[in-house]
């Protein structure tokens, strides 16, 4: 394993390429950047994000962009620049990067945006909060013209208070010169793939259309020679051979065939979002065949050819692809003028090139609309105390580097430490003195060993408590400020966070962990030991505190502030992982802390009811500490009917209870309850149904809804409306727990479109309301998901997946060509599906 020193620790060095652009290495010059970067999360792997990475150089190319490849940790892996590679990118190299993955979250201190190309469908496969989160912890995104993704983007940007708007177009095209039309009377069928029929022994969606079109040689069939040990294409007598991943061999091949398929999965077809495979089959002057789909339907509908294959067997497929192949061979000249008139509006419309100019041109004005406390004129006057206990003196001015570095704010700074330093004469001489200069945005106010003292010298001020193990991106303060003095009504700002650690290899590494503050744990674990600096305090919340506490609290007095401050008032936040957590550090900081298991019941006693502006909101709202609510028993069914102990539980916003269930009155509604002490994981199972309330006449838009989740502040899931019943299975992580054994759960009504504004082809009803029927709570599985072989007490249900039944119940499955067993041990238990049908039968049976 290469390493090499990158910005004072040590970073991978085996995936570093030389430039793309020439042999010959110019040396950095430190002027304003212009540059650009693109994030490609997987360097080593040659896959479909490689060759969109190699289209996107080619473009640059073409349009005069400076740009470089970096990592997910934002290290230059390949540039033209000598002096870029190895370096971690920042705001003096580059403009800004774009991540093309909701699997690289941003790490590193550059703005940065996410192309959402992927569908929303995927999201649930990868864990809906995680690719949410990660997806919002960017500051910008580019569309691809769907509504939902871009819908789901403006909900949780907008649930973080971060700013947004109307995104830049970047489609997943490819790089311009396109190729001109090179269909003849013996045109043939591209297909590149690597025929996972042939590894797993499974029949796969186009089995039949290949061999029919390989025996009768009318298609060009492209893939690996040897993968798994396998010969994948072993047999298929129109086998060509590999294709390099250099973003030009595809379109040549394609044009070389002339005709190309370029079918959308229903995950695409739902979420709006067009196939890679259509873009290059159009670039490389082939006439293309595809199947509906709500853009080709907007932009190419008298461009390709259209199958219908919604309700086509696998051999209906073969036979209608086989005769539009026919109708293209006997009519060279229509087909031709197809491919022409699709390329005008590939030009266009989706031109990569035009998309990037637009993007590099824009990004200043966007910038500054979207991090305005960067652009701000007047400087905001902050105080600092930096808990140093346990800090040898020598290190002080090594753990203010970051602090200095800070722009956009000014200040003090109180250094906090150790009795036995504050003793010292020599070591109280070394920290006046080192890190301190004469022109430094921070000046050192006062050096003490008294907590209290340290926070009188923060009256009048906004102030926070910074400790040795924490870092900060160089506007953490002043976004923490901006959003503080931005909201009057609150007495606290908070961050996102990120940690770096080890990795696998031993490499230090940052990780991302949030883009919002969650203060549950902080309440119920008061020694929670990381995120002093992620806080930005009025100090107004002094007022609030029995000062009487902090002897208790030495080295955990912030977290009593933080409580106090979100009580007492509403939390501002930024919406931005700005804050780093140095954990590979911790291990060596000393510290002066002890445990607090014997003081956190009276500390928690002594906190105020939560303030009213933090009920605004039900995805925000916390339980009042001094609320007991009903305490559930685990395996017991709760029936939403009148007099029924389910209307202890179903909270604000349910009602009235009728002989059925109860429904959500306007948009949300609140469950909470405890459980018993000792409790595992656990799982709440909702038998939930939908009411048709609306019905639309013909050639209506339809109007998407779904329902989502929250666990405090977490997104548990998002769901589609069902016009009937079902079982919801909602995984409850104890890490999440908002105060203990509480849980406050909210189910909220939101209204985008799923369908992107398809028309209804008749009059017909639309379910519009959610209705909770029953419900139980359940121990979990290590997995997470619930334990179904055990939803009634007095059945046990097999959980062997009967794999034909699966994909049937399960299309998104089945589109996806997943193996049904490994999809419900890795994905569907989690996400509450049923292995077969008499584990969906004993379910609701229990119900």
């Amino acid at each position: 394993m290469g390493r090499k020193l990158i910005d004072g620790y040590f970073a991978r060095t085996e995936s570093l390429r030389l430039s793309y652009f020439s042999t010959t290495k110019r040396r950095l010059e430190m002027k304003t950047p212009s540059r650009i970067a693109i994030i490609h999360t997987w360097p080593d792997i040659k896959n479909a994000e490689f060759e969109v990475v190699e289209r996107i150089k080619l473009a640059c190319v073409n349009c005069g962009i400076d740009i470089d490849v970096i990592n997910s940790q934002g290290i230059v892996i390949e540039s033209n620049i000598l002096d870029l590679v190895s370096r971690k990118v920042s705001n003096e190299t580059h403009l800004f990067a774009i991540s093309l993955h909701f699997q690289s979250p941003k790490v590193f201190d550059l703005y940065t945006y996410i192309a959402l190309w992927n569908p929303v469908d995927y999201y649930h496969v990868f864990g809906f909060s995680a690719v949410t989160e990660k997806t919002c912890s960017h500051d910008d995104v580019l569309s691809c013209e769907s509504s939902p993704a871009d819908a789901l983007a403006l909900l949780n940007f907008q649930r973080l208070g971060k700013r947004y708007l109307e995104p830049i177009k970047l489609f997943h095209n490819c790089p311009k010169p396109y190729l001109g039309p090179n269909i003849t009377s013996t045109a043939t069928l591209f297909y590149v793939g690597i025929n996972w029929e042939r590894l797993s022994g499974r029949k796969g969606r186009f089995h039949d259309l290949l061999l029919d079109l390989d025996e009768n040689n009318m298609v060009d069939i492209y893939g690996p020679e040897l993968f798994l040990n396998q010969r994948p294409w072993e047999g298929f007598k129109n086998y060509k051979g590999e294709i390099p991943f250099d973003g030009k061999s595809v379109v040549n091949s394609i044009n070389a065939a002339g005709i190309c398929l370029a079918l959308s999965s229903k995950q695409h077809q739902d979420s709006g979002i067009l196939s890679n495979r259509l873009f290059e089959g159009m670039a490389g002057g082939a006439v293309v065949i595809t199947n509906k789909h709500p853009l080709v339907n907007k932009y190419f509908q008298d461009c390709v050819y259209i199958l219908d294959d919604e309700n086509l067997t696998e051999g209906e497929i073969a036979i209608e692809v086989k005769n539009i192949i026919h109708e293209i061979r006997s009519d060279v000249r229509s087909a031709t003028s197809r491919v022409l008139r699709s390329q005008e509006i590939l030009s266009s419309l989706f031109s990569l090139e035009g998309s990037l100019e637009k993007l590099v041109s824009m990004h200043h004005e966007r910038a500054k609309y979207a991090r305005p406390y960067i652009y701000q004129q007047n400087i905001i006057d902050i105080l600092l105390i930096c808990d140093y206990r346990g800090v040898d003196p020598k290190d002080v001015g090594k753990h203010l580097r970051t602090i200095f570095s800070q722009d956009g704010v000014r200040g003090d700074l109180v250094v906090l430490i150790s009795h036995d330093v504050a003793q010292d004469p020599e070591g109280m001489n070394l920290i006046t003195k080192l890190g301190f200069k004469a022109d430094a945005a921070f000046k050192l106010k006062l050096v003490t060993a008294s907590f209290s003292e340290a926070l009188e010298a923060s009256r009048g001020r906004l102030f926070s408590l910074v400790r040795s193990d924490e870092e900060f991106q160089r506007h953490h303060f002043a976004s923490l400020a901006f959003a503080l003095l931005k909201d009057e009504s609150a007495l606290a700002a908070c961050s996102g966070a990120l940690m770096r650690s080890f990795d696998q290899d031993g490499l230090i590494s940052d990780s991302f962990v949030s883009n919002a503050f969650e203060l549950g744990e902080e309440i119920s674990d008061l020694a929670a030991d990381y995120g002093f600096g992620r806080l930005l305090f009025r100090s107004e919340v002094l007022d609030l505190l029995p000062a009487s506490l902090f002897p208790l609290l030495a080295g955990h007095e912030v977290n009593l502030i933080a409580a106090f401050a979100r009580s007492s008032a509403s939390l501002a936040e930024t919406g931005l992982p700005s804050y780093i957590w140095l954990r590979y550090l911790y291990p060596r900081v000393a510290s002066e802390r002890r445990p607090l298991r014997y003081d956190r019941e009276l500390v928690r006693n002594l906190l105020p009811v939560p303030h009213p502006a933090n009920q605004q909101s039900p995805s925000r709202d916390r339980a009042p500490v001094h609320s007991v609510p009903f305490e559930v028993r685990l395996d017991h069914i709760y029936r939403a009917t009148p007099g029924a102990e389910g209307a202890k539980i179903l909270g604000e916003g349910f009602g009235p209870f009728g002989h059925f269930g109860t429904a959500i009155r306007g948009v949300s509604g609140n469950i909470l309850f405890q459980t018993p002490v000792g409790s595992a994981d656990l799982c709440i199972i909702l038998r939930v149904s939908v009411q048709e309330e609306e019905t639309f006449a013909k050639g209506a838009k339809i109007p998407g809804r779904c329902y989502d989740v929250y666990l405090g502040d977490e997104i548990l899931g998002q769901f589609n409306f069902e016009a009937r019943e079902q079982l919801l299975s909602i995984y409850l992580p104890r890490n999440r727990e908002v105060l203990g054994r509480i849980y406050s759960i909210w189910i909220n009504i939101s209204g985008y479109h799923f369908n992107n504004g398809d028309e209804f082809p008749a009059a017909k009803a639309v379910p519009t309301s959610f209705v909770v029927l029953s419900f139980k709570v359940i121990e979990a599985t290590a997995r997470g998901g619930a334990r179904l072989h055990e939803v009634g007490s007095n059945s046990l249900v097999d959980d062997k997946v009967d794999s034909a039944w699966y994909l049937e119940k399960y299309r998104d499955v089945k589109d996806a060509e997943s193996d049904p067993i490994y999809h419900f041990e890795n994905y569907g238990r989690a996400e509450g599906r049923f292995p077969n049908f008499a584990a969906e039968k004993a379910a609701y049976w229990e119900f």
